[in-house]
C-alpha cells in the first residue's frame, strides 16, 4: 500500500505536500517518495529511491514551483529511482500516480499490446528493466516495467485523442482495470488536480479556498483543515483552488458492496488491538478483508486508516515510530504501528 497527497489552492504545493507525505509515510510508504507540480504550463519532478527526508536533502522538490501539485510515497521494490512515483507520460505533458495493486484484474490488460502501441508512437519507459519484476508486467522481450508507468502512458494517450482528464482517467481505467487509487495533472489543465478512487483510500478536505487530497486523513492533521470526506468508491473528480467535481464509473457498481460495515470494522479492530501490542496498517486490513464478501471490492484500508485516524483524536491509540529496512541499500525507512491506550 503506497500514501499520495495531492493540493490545489492559492499557497505554494509543494511544503504543503511534503507535510502531507511525512504526516502519513510510515503508514505504508517510505521507500520511494515523488513530488510534482504545475506552473506556468509545466511540469516540475522530483523523485528518489528514499524517504521523504531523502527527497529534501538530495533534490530541490521543496522549491519546486506552482500551486498544484501531487506526491507520492510507496512500498518496496527495486532499488532504483525511475521506480518511484509520479511517472511523467512520454509526450511530457501527463504526470500520475497510483495507489494499489491490480488485485481482482489480473489477466485483464493486455500491457504487451499497449507497450507495442504506445513503443510504436515514440514512447520511452525509464523504468523498463532487462529482467523479470514480478507481479509487474513482463513483456515478450523478457523485460519488465512498472504497470503504473504504463497506465500514465495509456492516460496521455487517451487525453491527447481529446478527452479531458478526468474522463481520460476512467477509460484509463476501464482499459487497465485495477484496485487502486490515482492522481494526475496535466499541462493542458494548468490549475487543476485530477483524480479516481475504485477501492482504495483516499480523503479530501478544503481551508481557505484550497482543495486537499491524501490517502490517509491523518495527513491533514497539521493543516487544520475546515472539513474532511472520503472520496465516494467509483468516481473520479477534479479540484481547483475554486471547486471540486464529482462523477461516478458506474462501470464498476457491481462490485460496490452497498452496505457500511463500520460496525463490523470496529468490533473486529476493537478485539485485535485490546491486547495493547502494536501493530501495523497491514496487519489491521487483514484482520478486517473476510468483512467483504469474496465478489465484492473491500475497501479494507479506507476503514482501517479512518479507525485509527478517529482514535488518535479521541487519544485511544497512538502511533508508534519504528523502522525497516528500506529498498535502498543501506537506508531504513519509517514504519507508523498501531496501538490502544489503555
Amino acid at each position: 500500500m503506497c500514501n499520495m497527497a495531492a493540493y490545489a489552492g492559492r499557497e505554494a504545493a509543494a511544503p504543503i505536500l511534503l507535510r502531507m507525505l511525512e504526516a502519513q509515510e510510515g503508514l505504508g510508504g517510505g521507500h520511494y517518495t515523488g513530488i510534482a507540480t504545475l506552473h506556468e504550463g509545466k511540469i516540475h519532478l522530483a523523485k528518489v529511491c528514499g524517504a521523504c527526508s531523502r527527497l529534501r536533502t538530495e533534490t530541490a522538490a521543496l522549491e519546486l514551483p506552482g500551486c498544484v501539485g501531487i506526491a507520492h510515497s510507496r512500498t518496496p521494490g527495486i532499488p532504483l529511482d525511475s521506480w518511484a512515483q509520479p511517472f511523467q507520460s512520454s509526450d511530457s505533458k501527463v504526470v500520475y500516480c497510483a495507489n494499489g495493486s491490480v488485485g481482482r484484474f489480473v489477466n485483464r490488460t493486455d500491457y504487451q499490446a499497449w507497450y507495442d502501441l504506445l513503443l510504436s508512437q515514440g514512447a520511452v519507459f525509464p523504468s523498463e528493466v532487462d529482467y523479470a519484476v514480478k507481479p509487474y508486467p513482463v513483456l515478450a522481450n523478457g523485460h519488465s516495467l512498472h504497470s503504473t508507468e504504463l497506465s500514465a502512458n495509456i492516460l496521455a494517450y487517451y487525453h491527447a485523442a481529446g478527452d479531458n482528464l478526468r474522463l481520460a482517467l476512467r477509460k484509463t481505467f476501464q482499459t487497465a482495470p485495477s484496485e487502486i487509487a490515482s492522481l494526475a495533472l496535466s499541462v493542458c489543465e494548468p490549475q487543476q488536480v485530477s483524480a479516481a478512487r475504485l477501492n482504495q483510500p483516499l480523503m479530501w478536505g478544503e481551508k481557505n479556498q484550497s482543495f486537499y487530497l491524501a490517502t490517509s486523513a491523518l495527513a491533514f492533521t497539521g493543516e487544520n483543515l475546515h472539513w474532511v470526506n472520503p472520496v465516494p468508491a467509483a468516481c473520479t473528480l477534479s479540484m481547483t483552488a475554486d471547486t471540486i467535481t464529482f462523477s461516478p464509473m458506474e462501470d464498476f457498481d457491481d462490485l460496490l458492496e452497498p452496505a457500511i460495515l463500520h460496525a463490523e470494522v470496529t468490533r473486529k479492530l476493537d478485539l485485535l488491538l485490546a491486547d495493547g501490542q502494536p501493530r501495523s496498517i497491514y496487519a489491521l486490513c487483514n484482520a478486517i478483508k473476510p468483512c467483504w464478501p469474496q465478489d465484492k471490492l473491500a475497501q479494507a484500508a479506507m476503514l482501517v486508516y479512518e479507525y485509527v485516524r478517529e482514535g488518535v483524536l479521541a487519544q485511544q491509540i497512538r502511533l508508534v515510530a519504528s523502522e525497516a529496512n528500506a529498498t535502498r541499500p543501506g537506508d531504513k525507512a519509517p514504519v507508523t504501528l498501531c496501538q490502544k491506550i489503555s
